[in-house]
């Protein structure tokens, strides 16, 4: 409960346009936080964005294809308070408003 924003980041592996990806990392990144929302958290405190491709972890080819397709988890506010130098949207290349 002391955490009261959750930044849920969706990453994808660069196998589509930039747009594409861009639409499936915030699609899977909603989901992400629709169960979220299935198992009893507020959508309020949910903030999913998109990074598509952008941000690989590894090279971005067919050998690392699980390590960039993933979901990353931050704390975005803690007991209301925003995180120092965290920005809720985390520069992402979209996101989209808590209850959206």
């Amino acid at each position: 409960p002391y955490i009261t924003k959750l930044r849920i980041e969706g990453h994808v592996f660069s196998e589509k346009s930039p747009e594409e990806n861009i639409k499936l990392s915030l699609q899977r990144a909603a989901m992400v936080s629709y169960y979220l929302t299935t198992k009893g958290i507020d959508c309020s405190r949910l903030i999913p964005v998109a990074f598509g491709d952008t941000k690989p972890v590894a090279p971005n080819d067919e050998c690392n294809l699980t390590y960039n397709t993933r979901i990353d988890f931050f704390n975005a506010e803690i007991n209301h308070k925003a995180i120092y130098g965290s920005v809720p949207n985390g520069f992402a290349l979209k996101y989209m408003e808590p209850c959206e």
